[in-house]
């Protein structure tokens, strides 16, 4: 009798250790990540967008501002108006600026055509009184060597007795006056040389002087129709509008407030084509191009498989970041992959916490 129990107990253990490890295997079958088919990788992340803080490029008070988070606008809608208070002040002044400025441009091209005709006119006298001297002259000169000829044939005839002495004496004097005359023109004329480089140089003074006096005064009345035009942008920039088809994701101002340059007023993501950021290890980076195919899944959908394509592959190696879901996995130099995701309805949002797949051998199942 004790033979036949001491031969049952070793099989009992046996089969006692054989359930242990069925149980064991179905476990370890339950909780381990099953294999990914040949040509699949798997990366894990979290839904990210483009994002564009709309700020302001002039500061005023908010008037109006209708859009509200969760709206989806288009390129070019209103999103919110400011007040134009104080550039309205500012363009009341830019144009009485640009008043005065033409007002006094014209002035002085008024007084520039004034003051160059005179100087003509004046130039013009002058070289005509010279012109008149000089006719002068030349009509003395030749009276005076006719009286010269004249008193030296008389000198002649009075040593001969032909003529008297009172004939000799008569046409000294009309010698000496024909000479004092002719001093008397040379004088003229010198004066009227002198008024002539006088009036020359008057006119040469205007006509050089005066173009860069207009042309500062025109570049002064240039730059306050300028000024005036930049104030007009900046009032148009008042109106704020999407510079970008997307959601508003955050609203950061409301109607009241003071907006600045700066300071945003509202977050614009770009929801249709979201990316997902996963991490591939160097053993396996060589595998994967650009224009992969991936399919992306969330929590919120774990049955529906979101389309995607590899679009960025890193050129340098970095250490795994710590919001990646495999502890074990944190300390492995890995590449960073982006994957653009299709979301035409708009189903996947920044923040969420989401696991890739990527195909990088055509031909592979997707596995999952």
């Amino acid at each position: 009798m004790k033979i036949a129990m001491k031969a049952k107990r070793p099989v009992t253990i046996a089969a006692a250790l054989a359930v242990v490890a069925g149980v064991a295997w179905l476990v370890w079958r339950g909780f381990s990540t099953p294999t990914l088919p040949e040509g699949i990788l798997e990366g894990h992340g979290r839904i990210e967008a483009i994002e564009v803080a709309i700020t302001p490029k002039v500061p005023g008070r908010i008037v109006e501002m209708p859009a509200r988070e969760g709206d989806r606008v288009s390129k070019a809608d209103f999103l919110a108006l400011l007040s134009a208070e104080e550039l309205d002040h500012r363009l009341a002044q830019a144009r009485a600026r640009i008043a005065s400025a033409d007002a006094l441009l014209r002035m002085r091209e008024e007084e520039t055509r004034a003051s160059t005709r005179e100087a003509e006119a004046r130039l013009a006298a002058a070289r005509e009184r010279l012109q008149q001297a000089r006719e002068r002259i030349q009509t003395l000169t030749h009276h005076a060597e006719r009286a010269r000829a004249d008193h030296q044939r008389n000198r002649d005839l009075v040593s001969k007795g032909f003529i008297s002495e009172r004939q000799l004496a008569s046409s000294e004097n009309a010698l000496r006056q024909t000479e004092g005359e002719l001093a008397e023109a040379s004088r003229v004329e010198a004066a009227a040389r002198a008024e002539v480089e006088v009036a020359r140089a008057s006119h040469d003074g205007i006509a050089r002087q005066s173009p860069a006096l207009l042309k500062s005064l025109a570049e002064e009345a240039a730059a306050t129709r300028a000024a005036y035009q930049e104030i007009e942008v900046s009032r148009a920039e008042l109106r704020v509008v999407a510079p970008l088809a997307g959601t508003v994701v955050t609203k950061a101002a409301e109607a009241g407030e003071l907006a600045s340059p700066g300071r945003p007023l509202l977050v614009l993501a770009d929801l249709e084509r979201p990316y997902l950021r996963v991490y591939v290890p160097e053993r396996d980076i060589g595998k994967v191009k650009l224009g992969d195919p991936a399919r992306v899944y969330v929590d919120s959908f774990p049955n529906r498989p979101f389309e995607a394509v590899v679009t960025e592959v890193a050129k340098k190696a970095e250490f795994t970041p710590k919001d990646v879901h495999m502890p074990d996995e944190r300390v492995t130099l890995v590449y960073s992959v982006k994957l653009e995701i299709r979301n035409p309805q708009g189903l996947l949002k920044p923040g969420m916490p989401a696991d890739a797949v990527i195909r990088w051998k055509p031909e592979a199942p997707w596995g999952k």
